[in-house]
């Protein structure tokens, strides 16, 4: 190391780097080339003149071969990594042949950092050179890259991220220092994008274009908040349907980590079962299986029965029970030459619902009636016999106290593939022309309209309290 360091010393001062007179611009002011980098350094890196080793990097990018050489001194790449000190002390050419997910670019910018300690590549080409760091021993380029990837994270790149740990481990099971703490910060990133299985999330680009990385955060977290099991078998079924070709592939690694004895029995039996039912691959299947027997016998055995049967119980989430009630706002307008008109959906534990507005008894006096109905399509996954048992409390704005008042009142109902909908034929106890007439309910035209929807064992719950 001596020696290659009196070398350098000794070429440097032959070919010192130009000094600034005072007549030339402040370099700051310059634009760079790629000859002339930042740091004390940077004049040294892929320049003969200041070197004594050169390195030929090879790989293959968009199915073409690439190659290029790269100057640099030994005594540089020897200070930042073993594998380098190793192949360099009797050799002065090194041949790199890169994995295919590697370019020439990106191992050009790690050895370019061992002279100014800093990175052109940025996202998930800056996680790429961190890989090859780690590959080529470079230990503090690896932590600074974790450092300032921590510091850029978007959904995207945060998925990417979660991918290459999941590449890395598969491959090796070594300690990847440095690595961890990026690779947990993308974890944590994602899951605090996704804070709650709602409607907003569920049908948001960002959800459904999750890589399959990305979608595992979500399914295996402990702090997303739900009210029921249902909304994360939910949220399997909906990005599993986006692309469903392609993504049916990652089931088996999904599916377990559901908690399927935690999904209630209703959404078991009428959304689970029929998932399990779909063309999946054949392991799948044997695990939807499996998995659904499990959870039929812990709902329907004895704590004594399952431990006798060694049931494995999977431990419940944190599950917020608040969840276990849904509230949806809906303004009807522009209906009055209408026979229907629907809201747009609302989730409430894995099931979509509508609202439904309805001309009832057109030929009756005053033109009929307002009818409001709750309604459950059929359509998001249920089966062709479902039960799900609900109460709900249809609600409608009074206009000149600006209170949501229930003429009806909250009850509870189990809605089924032949009664999809319940509701009320008449929800204001007036007739069609006197809803246009009058402004008790009437807000230009509009019906203003609010929605409690409980599951049934909940509300009964909150009744006996």
């Amino acid at each position: 190391a001596g020696i290659h360091c009196r070398d350098y010393m000794e070429t440097k001062a032959k070919h010192p780097p130009p000094s600034r007179t005072e007549e030339e611009e402040p370099a700051s002011k310059k634009i760079k080339t790629d000859d002339e980098e930042d740091g004390d350094m940077g004049f040294g890196f892929n320049n003969p003149l200041y070197s004594n080793h050169k390195i030929i990097i090879k790989s293959t990018e968009d199915g073409a071969e690439v190659e290029e050489s790269v100057h640099v001194a030994k005594l540089m790449c020897s200070a930042c990594s073993p594998f380098f000190k190793k192949r360099m002390l009797e050799e002065n050419e090194t041949t790199l042949e890169l994995d295919a997910q590697y370019t020439v670019a990106q191992m050009k910018d790690l050895l370019r950092w061992m002279y100014v300690h800093e990175f052109q590549s940025k996202g998930p080409d800056l996680c790429s050179v961190m890989s090859l760091a780690h590959q080529y021993q470079v230990d503090r380029a690896v932590r600074q890259c974790a450092a300032e990837l921590s510091e850029d994270m978007t959904i995207e790149h945060a998925a990417a991220y979660l991918a290459q740990e999941a590449a890395m481990r598969e491959k090796d099971q070594a300690v990847f220092s440095g690595f961890e703490k990026l690779w947990k910060d993308a974890s944590e990133f994602i899951q605090k994008e996704f804070q709650e299985l709602n409607m907003a999330t569920l049908t948001s680009e960002k959800f459904l274009q999750l890589t399959v990385e990305g979608i595992k955060v979500i399914l295996r977290s402990e702090t997303i908040r739900i009210g029921t099991e249902n909304s994360v078998f939910s949220a399997f079924r909906l990005w599993m349907h986006r692309d469903f070709e392609n993504r049916k592939q990652h089931a088996v690694a999904l599916l377990p980590l559901i908690r399927f004895t935690q999904i209630k029995p209703d959404f078991l039996l009428d959304v689970v079962k029929k998932e399990g039912e779909m063309h999946y691959p054949e392991e799948a299947k044997k695990i939807f299986a499996r998995k659904i027997i499990e959870a039929y016998v812990y709902h329907s055995t004895s704590q004594e029965r399952r431990e006798a049967l060694r049931l494995v119980t999977e431990v419940p989430r944190p599950y917020d029970e608040r969840l276990l009630k849904e509230t949806f706002y809906w303004k009807a307008e522009n209906f009055s030459e209408l026979k229907e008109l629907w809201s747009q959906p609302f989730f409430l534990g894995g099931y979509f619902l509508h609202l439904l507005l309805q001309r009832k008894n057109i030929s009756g006096p005053g033109g009929g009636t307002l009818g409001l109905y709750l309604h459950i399509k059929q359509n998001a996954g249920l089966s062709t016999e479902f039960y799900v048992p609900l109460a709900f409390e249809l609600l409608v704005k009074n206009q000149l106290t600006g209170k949501f008042i229930s003429p009806k009142g909250a009850y509870a109902s189990p809605f089924t593939a032949t009664n999809k909908a319940w509701g009320y034929v008449d929800i204001l106890n007036t007739t069609w022309d006197d809803f246009f007439k009058e402004n008790t309910f009437n807000a230009n035209g509009c019906l203003e309209v609010k929605a409690n929807v409980w599951f049934k064992d909940y509300w009964e719950q909150l009744k006996r309290k």
